[in-house]
């Protein structure tokens, strides 16, 4: 006998899940690093915020850099390096529609969009993104790491 007022329960609703995190795609991430699946994660950092509604921070952008230095992608490692260089310059109140994301749409980033908030979350980039980058050069392309490094570490 149901007590007056209980919720009869649908055997068919499924519990919620929640909200993915950019926690959530740090795992993920770190599998495909593992795997050396460098493509399928720089493509779930570019995709994040536009089909998950949730801004990569820089742990998801280093994730991605170490599946490229794992494989020796050091042009996929500069296109992530772009995207944090534009990501580094949006100001905490910017709406989303400045010079940067104009900027990451030109050059095909994907990953300049506004987040779910309207807003862009600022992204620094930090020694473990430096350490990651200078990992998918090889001795004799040492200039370009340098040059890089010069580059990033000038944000």
């Amino acid at each position: 006998m149901m007590r007056r007022g209980a919720r009869k329960e649908d055997p068919e609703a499924r519990p919620s899940s929640p909200a993915p995190t950019p926690k959530t795609f740090t795992l993920v991430l770190r599998i495909l690093v593992n795997a050396r699946r460098w493509k399928q994660a720089v493509d779930l950092v570019q995709s994040m915020e536009a089909e998950y509604g949730v801004a990569p921070d820089i742990v998801n952008y280093n994730s991605a850099l170490r599946a490229c230095a794992a494989s020796k992608q050091w042009r996929a490692a500069q296109d992530l390096l772009q995207t944090i260089r534009l990501r580094a310059h949006v100001s905490d109140d910017d709406d989303g529609g400045g010079e940067a994301e104009a900027e990451a749409d030109e050059n095909g980033s994907g990953c300049g969009v506004s987040g779910g908030n309207g807003r862009r979350s600022r992204v620094l980039p930090d020694t473990v993104t430096l350490n990651s980058l200078l990992s998918c050069f090889t001795a004799e392309e040492w200039q370009e790491a340098v040059r890089l490094w010069e580059d990033l570490t000038s944000l």
